[in-house]
């Protein structure tokens, strides 16, 4: 594969007489100035030309001349500048005409008409010619030459590489300008920043799969801390609703001893613990059905917070659902967790003959339907709220209370329209999306119902940070 070398052109980048310009003696460059000098030996070529020669760059050209196919010298020719006495146009023509008569090597020579001292400028002119050359020779790598130019000519080059180009596709190589060696300057700090800007950004979205993903696909040396991996694995699984994988990877025998100490969201998480509320001190349900609505709320009030509503939505409903199941389960003495389709028919039936009065409330108040309700009675949350209503000795009343007053079955009942179900359904059924607009329309006083959930299960109040906020807040940290 034939290499590409891109070289900045600076006034050490040739010799006359075995000098640099700035050590020409005054008689020969007659008060030229570099630019001048440089054009006055390109007219005079005849008389220069046993004179002249390639100065640093030539190094590289020895050394992987097998290697190149072709070379992209840049020379400045600053447009509405004052001082343009140091140029390097005319350098960059000079050495083209040494390089292709001795190495027998194309080259090109592009002029930089951007002012040497604008950054921005600078910025924009390397952007497109990298960029040109991707185009133009998509399969050949790159040299670039860290010597030559101004400092800030070769920071943008380095910088503008590191943003475009795939990190083993180019290589820097620095020229000692005391001896001559040639070492390769691969430390990617520009890489670096840029990996962890992004990686920053996906984690404070909420996006912890695809920072996962950029860590793994990128060395600890680029991002940091291993631990920042194992932290976005644990938040990874969180979210995902993988509890006993995050319970793993949350063990502490995992963990070094000061960790264990620094984060006790890991202790608490592998033991289940979490912090006392009215809703759990009165036992509802055991510590591992405890564990896993928590859960469940916690991930929905996270996505709710950075204002992923659809997810949030997902979320509260998929939290609903699991909590009434518990109570059908802990009332019946049925699993309809775990063995759903075998027990759920079963266990409404056995509900219905414990609390005759729920079909009444399933149908409405009305006598006569509630006989049929009797047979059309089915497995869907209507049905367990209207069990779970009439459930007192459980606990339930509250907040079965506040889950009717936001499913449309029961709103229907009392004419209105909206719900979180309906708005659930939205998303499962039409695949459509929920932004905040659409969930002030079905879910009017969201914030109170989704605060009323969240307290009775312990969570942070709402100027106090999620659990996940915590984690995510130290990973940024720990990059920064």
């Amino acid at each position: 594969m034939n290499k590409i070398l891109i070289a900045n052109v600076g006034n050490r980048n040739l010799l006359i007489d075995n000098l640099p310009f700035y050590k020409l003696p005054q008689e020969l460059k007659a008060g030229k100035t570099f630019r001048e000098f440089t054009s006055y030996v390109l007219a005079n070529w005849e008389e220069f030309s046993s004179k002249i020669r390639p100065a640093i760059i030539d190094g590289i050209l020895q050394k992987y001349k097998y290697e190149l196919g072709r070379i992209v010298l840049v020379g400045s020719n600053q447009v509405n500048e004052i001082k343009v006495d140091q140029d390097t146009i005319f350098a960059a023509k000079i050495l083209k005409r040494l390089i292709e008569d001795e190495h027998k090597l194309p080259v090109d020579v592009c002029e930089s008409q951007a002012a040497v001292a604008d950054p921005n400028a600078q910025l924009t002119f390397y952007r497109k010619q990298i960029a040109r050359i991707r185009s133009t020779c998509p399969d050949s790598d790159l040299l670039i030459c860290d010597a030559g130019g101004t400092p800030l000519q070769k920071s943008s080059l380095k910088l503008i590489a590191e943003f475009l180009l795939p990190q083993d596709r180019y290589m820097v190589l620095h020229v000692s300008p005391v001896d001559g060696s040639i070492t390769e300057d691969n430390r990617f700090e520009f890489r670096k920043v840029l990996k962890k800007i992004q990686l920053k950004k996906l984690v404070e979205r909420g996006n912890f799969q695809a920072a996962e993903a950029m860590f793994e696909s990128a060395t600890h040396a680029q991002l940091g801390s291993p631990l920042v991996l194992r932290l976005l694995q644990f938040l990874n699984k969180r979210v995902a609703n993988l509890r006993k994988d995050a319970k793993k990877i949350a063990k502490q025998s995992n963990w070094k001893k000061h960790h264990c100490e620094q984060y006790p969201f890991l202790r608490e998480f592998e033991t289940s613990l979490f912090p006392s509320s009215e809703f759990m001190a009165r036992e509802i349900y055991d510590e591992e059905a405890t564990f896993v609505l928590r859960e469940l709320l916690i991930v929905a009030d996270y996505h709710y917070r950075i204002g992923d509503y659809t997810k949030a939505v997902l979320q509260y409903s998929i939290f609903i659902e699991r909590y009434l199941k518990e109570g059908i389960k802990k009332l019946t003495g049925l699993d309809v967790i775990s063995q759903y389709r075998s027990n759920i028919r079963h266990a409404l039936q056995r509900a219905v003959e414990l609390h005759p009065q729920s079909l009444m409330t399933f149908s409405g108040g009305n006598s006569s339907s509630a006989t049929a309700s009797r047979q059309s009675l089915s497995p869907s949350v209507p049905s367990y709220l209207a069990i779970l209503s009439h459930c007192d000795p459980l606990g339930h009343e509250r907040i079965v209370k506040h889950i009717m007053e936001h499913n449309s079955y029961y709103l229907q009942q009392n004419g209105k329209s909206g719900g979180l179900d309906a708005l659930r359904n939205r998303i499962a059924h039409d695949g459509s999306g929920v932004t905040f607009k659409k969930l002030e329309e079905f879910v009017p006083d969201h914030q109170r119902f989704f605060g009323f959930l969240n307290s009775a299960f312990g969570l942070p109040k709402p100027d106090q940070p999620n659990p996940l906020e915590l984690i995510s807040q130290e990973i940024v940290r720990v990059l920064e």
